[in-house]
């Protein structure tokens, strides 16, 4: 028996029909991801191998979890990953600067490593702040 998923007509309005193909279409993988997501998961907690396979609710709603959770990782904005990078680097190169002695002897190498450890604060604190949810 084929499972049937009605929208409104009203959520359909301004949608052309190239748009409500490509709705249609992208229903149709999401859901057979789903599906073979949900599989999956049965097989790996089904106790017995000769016993017939049952996928439950809360089945499905783990592989709806993990569907969304994969297309959530690969949405990090190009910004968000350069921001990354640059807090890396400057946590570690205003490690390797820090050198007491040298400070003191030197004060263009700590204005050079205080703008180096503001940037790598500053950008860990953005990382924080921009973290999707």
């Amino acid at each position: 028996m084929p499972l049937r998923i009605e929208i409104p007509d009203q959520k359909l309005e301004f949608l052309t029909d190239e748009a409500k193909e490509e709705l249609k279409k992208s229903v149709t993988n999401f859901s057979d991801g789903i599906l073979k997501e949900a599989g999956r998961i049965e097989v790996s907690i089904r106790n017995d191998s000769n016993s017939r396979p049952e996928i439950t609710r809360h089945l499905v709603q783990e592989a709806v979890t993990y569907q969304k959770s994969i297309f959530r990782k690969n949405s990090a904005s190009k910004k968000y990953r350069i921001t990354q990078l640059v807090s890396a680097l400057s946590l570690f190169f205003s490690g390797i600067m820090f050198d007491f002695e040298e400070f003191q002897k030197n004060s263009t190498l700590l204005i050079f490593f205080f703008i180096l450890a503001s940037i790598a604060v500053l950008s860990t604190f953005y990382l924080f702040l921009g973290r999707e949810e």
